[in-house]
């Protein structure tokens, strides 16, 4: 008989513990233990045994532990059917009265394989159905979490799509609505479908109003035409994107120029085809470039027509442009003075000054520099300019230049080289009439040493008859330190009225004063004037002509003297000082203690003409003015204390006279 027990259960119960071998084999044999009990019980009670129980031990054996333990179970039921219910000799005998016995236990104990087999195979039928749906079941619940995973990822991705779509949508409005540029969209007719809030601004339209408008409506008139064709040309395909500077009219009518950048946006699922407008507001900037280019307009005018020479140079010092009026200055032409440089047109005498202050102008040390310098034209002459020079450095857009504005002085110079020699031919006749006025003072000067020459010559004579050597000797050296005396005044009396061009020197403003005071020391005996000298021996020299200095200091003591002559009420005092001033500059002051000036003609008195003595020419201190200015100075007058005027000219010193006079 085929096993009860399937082949694939077997395979699993083999791999199993021996614990349910050991269970089945106990069932069977506590099973029979209980049926004999119960057989033996049942046999007490009626006396007639009955061999139920052990079918049902069989039965039991079988259905739950298997074919073996129902062979033990039968087996050991007919081993205690002979031993205790049927006596016999031979217990495995099977005879004629055991029989049925026999093949009643066999027979139940078959019943029951084959009953155990069927069940175990619809069980193992079942188990395996159940397996194999169990797996099917777990693979489909496998496809269907993936499923569902994948449909949870779709789920989130697109939740993820969705909420990066929302922020992009809420960015772009935000952009749209915050943005300081003008922005719209528009159908492929140009007409607005929305704006932001700075293009109506812009144009002063309400989103409501640009609704019922195109962009061919507000278009200037000028540039509809091109507009209406840029749109159809988005319209059919042909332009993805334009970029303009156009016109647009405001609501209320002017104009307004803007920067417009227009794209073609595709169409979308829920969404037609549409352009997108990005407008600047440019109305200044154009203006700004309309004022420049009339100002430029004005420039190249000014340039053109000037009277004064304009010209530009680079940073090589090449000449770039030149109007009309520098290049007749000059006599060369525009194309001849594109290959030249400043300095070749420089005169040679004036070049070193020149580069000197083009290098300062390069180094930053000025913004700009004006100067009187000579140029050599195209034909050899020299003329006077005078050159306004700045640098203006390099830009974005523009290399650095030198800009220059040139004036032709010549005639000015000569003019002024005249006036200087009128000036010094009047100073000249004012020093001549003022020694013929200090005729007295200067015979007086003169007839003292011609007394001591007559003196010392008598004395001589007398010492010659009685051989006295010695005072031979004595009375020459006094008629030669006489004679020498003489000579002296006499020749500073001739430098005052000597006709001879100006000579820049080192002078030292004390010895000029002493000397010059050595002429008028008869003047202030006779008109009672005590001098005051007060000068410091420690200033420096000053750089200047001292027939000129002379001159100023003589007008100056002539004045006070002048001033002076009325007063009986106190002393006549006259005080000349000599120091040093601020900025490396001399002072000179000649006070007196005269009345003082009328306040109403101090702010006359440096006039040319202008006298408050009787008689007076009133060119005096007209002239001092102009020697102390010519010299770098300046000359003015205040209220002395306690009474009188006091004079005041500074000089510069000798090293800053230098650079003054260059």
């Amino acid at each position: 008989m085929a096993s009860a027990i399937p082949e694939e259960p077997r395979v699993g119960m083999d791999a199993r513990s021996a614990s349910p071998i050991v269970f089945a084999y106990g069932l069977a044999i506590a099973a029979f233990v209980a049926a004999l009990v119960l057989t033996f019980f049942v046999r007490k009670i009626t006396g007639n045994p009955t061999f139920f129980a052990f079918y049902v031990a069989i039965f039991i054996s079988v259905w739950f532990g298997g074919r073996g333990p129902g062979w033990v179970s039968t087996i050991l039921g007919l081993a205690a059917l002979h031993l205790f219910f049927r006596s016999s000799g031979d217990l495995l005998a099977i005879t004629g009265e055991r029989l049925p016995n026999v093949l009643a236990f066999v027979t139940c104990m078959v019943t029951a394989d084959v009953l155990s087999t069927r069940r175990h195979r619809t069980e193992s039928a079942l188990r395996l159905a159940r397996d194999r749906l169990e797996l099917a079941v777990e693979h489909r619940t496998a496809e269907l979490r993936q499923a569902n995973e994948a449909l949870s990822d779709e789920v989130a991705e697109r939740k993820r799509a969705e909420h990066a779509l929302r922020a992009n949508e809420e960015r772009w409005r935000r952009l749209f609505e915050a943005s300081s540029a003008g922005m719209a969209l528009m159908d492929l007719t140009g007409r607005y479908v929305a704006t932001n809030s700075a293009f109506q601004r812009m144009l002063g339209y309400t989103d409501d109003d640009f609704r019922k408008l195109t962009a061919i409506h507000i278009t200037h008139p000028d540039e509809r035409d091109t507009t209406e064709k840029i749109v159809a040309e988005f319209a059919s395909g042909a332009r993805q994107e334009y970029h303009v500077d156009k016109r647009y009219i405001k609501k209320n009518g002017t104009a307004l120029w803007a920067d417009v950048t227009t794209s073609y946006v595709p169409p979308a699922a829920d969404t037609p085809p549409m352009l997108q407008g990005i407008f600047v507001n440019i109305d200044d900037r154009k203006r700004a470039e309309q004022a420049l280019r009339a100002s430029e307009e004005r420039w190249r005018t000014v340039f053109e027509t000037s009277s004064v020479g304009i010209a530009t140079s680079d940073e090589n010092l090449c000449v770039a442009t030149a109007n009309a009026a520098f290049q007749r200055m000059v006599g060369y032409t525009e194309d001849e003075l594109r290959k030249m440089q400043w300095i070749d047109l420089t005169h040679e005498d004036d070049r070193q000054a020149t580069e000197e202050l083009v290098e300062s102008l390069l180094a930053g040390r000025r913004q700009a520099y004006n100067v009187e310098k000579r140029y050599r034209r195209k034909d050899g002459e020299t003329i006077w300019v005078n050159v306004y020079n700045s640098f203006v450095p390099a830009t974005e857009t523009t290399p650095a230049f030198f800009p220059a504005i040139v004036v032709d002085i010549t005639d000015r110079i000569h003019a002024q080289n005249a006036l200087q020699r009128s000036q010094a031919e009047l100073a000249r006749v004012a020093r001549v009439t003022m020694m013929g006025e200090l005729a007295t003072s200067i015979a007086h000067e003169i007839n003292q040493p011609l007394a001591a020459i007559v003196a010392s010559g008598g004395a001589c004579r007398r010492s010659l008859d009685s051989q006295n050597w010695i005072k031979v000797k004595e009375s020459l050296e006094t008629v030669i330190a006489a004679a020498d005396r003489a000579c002296e005044v006499i020749k500073r009396v001739r430098s005052l009225t000597t006709n001879a061009t100006p000579e820049y020197l080192d002078v030292d403003v004390n010895v000029t004063v002493k000397e010059l005071l050595a002429v008028l020391g008869g003047e202030l005996q006779v008109r009672h004037i005590s001098l005051q000298l007060q000068l410091d021996n420690n200033v420096p020299p000053v750089k200047g002509d001292k027939v000129q200095l002379q001159q100023v200091v003589l007008n100056l003591v002539m004045n006070a003297i002048d001033a002076m002559a009325t007063m009986t009420d106190r002393r006549r005092v006259l005080t000349i000082k000599s120091e040093g001033a601020k900025d490396g500059e001399v002072r000179v002051i000649v006070e007196d203690s005269g009345p003082g000036l009328d306040p109403a003609a101090t702010e006359r008195i440096f006039d040319p003409f202008f006298t408050t003595k009787p008689g007076g020419m009133g060119m005096g201190l007209s002239i001092s003015k102009s020697i102390v200015e010519n010299h770098g100075g300046r000359l003015w007058a205040s209220p002395a204390v306690p009474g009188g005027t006091a004079f005041h000219f500074n000089l510069p010193t000798a090293r800053r006279g230098e650079q003054w006079a260059n």
